[in-house]
């Protein structure tokens, strides 16, 4: 799970299969497929699938095949009544509150093109959001390939986050088709990319074959490091409460040559401290930047817009990818209107250079 970059848990130990690992039996508390690793047999209380992986069977609490998972159908087994997630994992203040209803997914965003999600029979087992109509010809669009939370095929839980960074003139492309989440591969990430660059996302406006983002949550952020890793046409990474499981391996972050980013969820986020240990291990001289909120693992993505997440995303890309001052003053200027600060973040950045 993860690619190069990426590691597989052992079964059998009550977190099994959390941040992408294989699922295992559990004992008395089971998590085994928490977003969306494969599910296992539980105890006492079963989460298995949750997020989109393979529902397992549970005992007294059973939330098998939730957002992608089961047979609920409808956006991926989203109910009309919506859900909070704030139950898995420990939430800070900043967690969203209130259940995610399905008029989040159907937003089509904030920004100047509304956008949508898009599935296109030439690029199976991913979908896409994207404007609903071509933007201006001289308006270039990134491309952002995303990797779930548990390194799933499943192309709908993020949706949300994802219109709103498509609404702003981007092209997104999430591992998995709508619905059921199968475990994903590193070579969904690849084929999303080719798939751009052979000219088939130009429907879309003027697509911008040699801009790609890689990024993801969770085990998903490890597939972004995995996808960028020796690849030019990567000019950003960024990781979302995720970071090396592997210490081992913190050797391959020298092969990262674009800038690289993490968005965590504060001390409660149980990747806090990985992708903390991350960008203080990044080559010597890469532009980086760190920006924390105390959500927990879950962000901020599960709320309209993709809640504070979505919002300091379009700022980062608008900044990175377009240049734009006022972006970029969001992120680093504490005083500007609407920083990121402001909003309670704790955002540090290093070796950019104006």
């Amino acid at each position: 799970m993860g690619g190069i970059f990426g590691m597989d848990l052992p079964g059998g130990g009550g977190l099994s299969g959390t941040l992408g690992g294989t699922g295992g039996s559990g004992s008395s508390f089971n998590l085994s497929g928490i977003l969306g690793g494969a599910g296992g047999s539980g105890g006492s209380s079963n989460l298995s699938g949750i997020l989109g992986g393979a529902g397992g069977t549970g005992g007294s609490f059973n939330l098998s095949g939730l957002l992608g998972g089961g047979s609920s159908g409808g956006l991926g087994g989203l109910s009309s009544g919506g859900f909070d997630l704030s139950s898995l994992f420990p939430a800070g203040d900043e967690y969203p509150k209130g259940p995610f209803l399905v008029s989040d997914y159907l937003s089509p965003g904030t920004g100047p093109y509304p956008a949508g999600i898009i599935k296109d029979a030439g690029l199976e087992n991913h979908t896409v959001y994207a404007p609903l109509g071509p933007p201006p010809a001289d308006v270039k669009l990134p491309v952002l390939i995303w990797g779930n939370g548990g390194c799933t095929s499943a192309g709908t839980p993020y949706g949300a986050f994802l219109t709103e960074v498509a609404s702003y003139g981007y092209v997104a492309i999430a591992n998995g088709a709508p619905g059921p989440a199968p475990p994903g591969v590193m070579s969904d990430m690849f084929g999303a990319i080719d798939w751009v660059v052979e000219g088939n996302a130009a429907r879309f406006g003027n697509v911008d074959t040699d801009t790609f983002i890689t990024a993801g949550s969770s085990c998903g952020g490890l597939e972004a490091y995995s996808a960028a890793y020796q690849n030019p046409k990567v000019k950003l990474t960024v990781l979302y409460n995720s970071g090396l499981l592997d210490e081992s391996k913190t050797c391959l972050l020298s092969e990262l040559k674009a800038p690289v980013g993490y968005i965590l969820g504060g001390p409660k986020d149980i990747s806090y401290e990985n992708g903390k240990r991350d960008y203080e291990n990044l080559p010597a001289g890469l532009p980086a930047f760190y920006g924390s909120l105390d959500s927990g693992h879950m962000g901020t993505f599960f709320t309209t817009h993709g809640g504070k997440y979505g919002a300091a995303t379009v700022a980062l890309l608008e900044w990175v990818l377009r240049g734009n001052a006022t972006a970029k003053a969001i992120w680093t200027v504490p005083e500007s209107k609407g920083s990121l600060v402001s909003q309670n973040w704790n955002i540090t950045y290093k070796n950019w250079v104006d």
